[in-house]
C-alpha cells in the first residue's frame, strides 16, 4: 500500500477562491493577488500575500450570499439599517 497526499480544503487557495468569486470580481482579485505575489519574493512581503488571499477567501463567501450586493450599496449610501460603532460597542460589550 502507498501513502496518498491529503487532499485539504484550504480556504486560501488562490484557485478555490477564483473560483468561489463572481466573474465580475475575479479581475480584481488576481490584480490583488499578482501584485501581493510579487511583493512576496521579499520574505516581508509574505504577510501581505497571507492576508490578501484571507481577505479575498472572506470576499469569496460574502459575495456568495444573497443580498451582498444590496446591502453594501445602502450602506455606502448611508440608509441601511446600521448604527454607529460607539453605540454598536456599548450595546454588545460584554459587562
Amino acid at each position: 500500500m502507498t501513502a496518498q497526499p491529503i487532499e485539504e480544503d484550504d480556504p486560501l487557495d488562490p484557485e478555490r477562491i477564483l473560483n468561489d468569486l463572481p466573474e465580475h470580481e475575479r479581475g480584481n482579485f488576481l490584480d490583488a493577488y499578482r501584485a501581493a505575489l510579487a511583493g512576496a519574493r521579499d520574505p516581508a512581503g509574505w504577510k501581505n500575500l497571507r492576508r490578501t488571499l484571507r481577505l479575498w477567501s472572506f470576499m469569496a463567501i460574502a459575495t456568495n450570499r444573497p443580498g451582498h450586493y444590496q446591502a453594501r450599496e445602502r450602506a455606502r449610501a448611508g440608509t441601511g439599517e446600521g448604527m454607529l460603532l460607539e453605540d454598536a460597542v456599548k450595546r454588545f460589550r460584554p459587562t
